[in-house]
């Protein structure tokens, strides 16, 4: 009898039961965590990874030091909840309430927060770089060293003004303009401008959003600003097109009632191009 094959066979077997065993363990382990913060509220530096918590009541909740990554915790009540340090990585939150709730040094990168409610939170030094935080709330939170790189964060309400790079302010805008929500488009210009006050081209996209809406001095203002600024940065095409949208305003050619579109188009494509670039 061979008995180099059956001792092979015998011990395959046994480490496919010790690893079956072992990821039994795990899951009764994770299980027995999710019970114990459901139950008692507090679960300190515990394993709740890929937990599904989806509308849990886990309001004043200590879970600091916590994983809880992949974790689905949608619409879950975390409100006044000690969350400091826990690696939220992959998980979703989305519509979740944290008002008030503790995430300092929290890791919330790659996380779906859209809509999440972070009224008054401690948010100092927490990780939101990736994040998608369409909508969220940050009123009253404390924003002290907070992470926004690569972050989503358009929509988001009481976010630092300098969160958001103007590029991304001009991208947004343009967005709106080309939607026709001209006023929304003119908010996104002038945080763009905020933030980089010699921005030439959001002063010119401004102005073409300020004259849809038929404030004409004030496009006017802006496209001679922007022309000024082109020409100190020794761009010259800026510059150009910068007056020549200054002249078809003060001037519109055509008709009386001919529209911007029209004024537009006498500028040219290049002009076009050159704005939504």
């Amino acid at each position: 009898m061979k008995l180099k094959p059956i001792l092979l066979t015998l011990a395959l077997l046994t480490c496919g039961y010790s690893q079956y065993s072992q990821s039994q363990v795990a899951i009764a382990e994770n299980l027995e965590n999710i019970n114990r913060a459901l139950s008692t509220n507090k679960c300190q530096s515990c394993d709740l990874r890929t937990s599904n918590l989806v509308y849990a009541k886990l309001s004043g909740a200590d879970l600091s030091f916590s994983s809880l990554r992949e974790a689905n915790l949608s619409r879950a009540d975390l409100s006044f909840a000690n969350l400091r340090n826990v690696d939220f990585r992959g998980a979703s939150l989305l519509g979740a309430n944290l008002n008030g709730a503790d995430l300092s040094g929290a890791n919330l990168s790659s996380v779906d927060l859209s809509g999440v409610n972070f009224s008054n939170a401690n948010l100092q030094g927490a990780n939101f770089s990736g994040s998608d935080l369409r909508r969220a709330f940050f009123g009253g939170a404390n924003l002290t060293g907070v992470n926004f790189s690569n972050a989503f964060l358009r929509g988001a309400v009481g976010i630092p003004i300098d969160a958001v790079s103007p590029e991304e302010y001009y991208a947004w805008a343009t967005d709106e303009d080309k939607k026709g929500n001209h006023r929304l488009a003119i908010e996104y210009f002038n945080k763009a401008v905020v933030v980089d006050p010699k921005y030439a081209l959001a002063y010119m996209g401004r102005a073409i959003s300020l004259r849809q809406i038929g404030d004409v001095d004030s496009a006017i203002q802006d496209s001679d600003r922007a022309a000024a600024l082109f020409e100190a940065q020794g761009d010259q095409k800026g510059t150009k097109l910068a007056k020549d949208l200054t002249e078809v305003m003060k001037n519109p050619p055509g008709a009386p009632g001919s529209s911007f579109g029209d004024v537009l188009t006498n500028i040219g494509s290049l002009f076009l191009q050159f704005l939504l670039r």
